[in-house]
């Protein structure tokens, strides 16, 4: 039987000691805002605190938490530091796919608690280690620094900033049915074969595939170079 506090409440586990952290606290505590990355605490999206201290769950054994405090996104509830990341957050538009969030602030959090008002180096020094798949690392930047100004200035986040948003649903976003059907392959005919005959998968989503620049089309016209937006 191993004993800790787990987001402010005793909990005693009986589980084999060398049981990652991260599964005890998703398949015996059912609590899911903790995500599952890559096993090897190389991506962060596993972190929680352990006395304050941002940690991988999906390497820590159970036994090491023993008579600690293990703190999970969930555990943050409405504390100044989360409330005011999570206003920063959405104010840069930080989350795209939103999976590695959990994690992402768990380790901002805990930087603010030891650093208010960190610098760039002191970022970066950070949140190494918590990838981002989407590629948001300046936006994460960025709404640190700002959580910083709104953690200095509680009046402005609480009153000022106010995004209307509902946090209630921001660590689990459940994909609808209709998005996975979507997303799944359906059949073609290859062009040129017979009805039933030949089909291949083909997503979706998937883009058509344009002439590159220069080049002519299958319909024999030359494509002109066209410029992208960045904005």
């Amino acid at each position: 039987m191993i004993n800790f506090l787990f987001n402010g409440e005793r909990r005693d586990i009986d589980v084999a000691p060398d049981m990652p952290l991260l599964w005890v606290i998703r398949d015996h505590l059912k609590i899911t805002g903790t995500k599952f990355g890559c096993g090897k605490g190389l991506c962060g999206a596993c972190t929680v605190h352990l006395d304050g201290t941002p940690v991988r769950s999906c390497v820590m054994p159970i036994a090491a938490v023993a008579g600690k405090s293990v703190t999970t996104i969930e555990g943050m509830g409405d504390s100044d530091a989360m409330t005011s990341l999570r206003h920063a957050w959405l104010e840069y538009s930080v989350p795209q796919c939103g999976y590695c969030q959990s994690g992402q602030l768990m380790a901002a959090a805990a930087l603010l608690a030891e650093k208010p008002s960190p610098s760039d180096g002191d970022i970066d020094t950070a949140m190494t280690g918590n990838l981002c798949r989407c590629g948001t690392y300046p936006r994460i930047r960025k709404a640190i620094h700002r959580a910083a100004q709104l953690l200095a200035a509680p009046g402005e986040r609480d009153a000022g900033n106010d995004t209307g948003a509902d946090f209630t649903n921001f660590v689990e976003v459940k994909v609808p049915d209709a998005v996975e059907q979507a997303a799944r392959p359906v059949p073609q005919s290859v062009p040129g074969s017979r009805s039933g005959q030949v089909s291949q998968a083909v997503p979706v989503s998937q883009p058509v595939r344009k002439s590159r620049p220069g080049q002519a089309s299958q319909s024999g016209t030359v494509q002109p170079v066209e410029r992208e937006s960045l904005s």
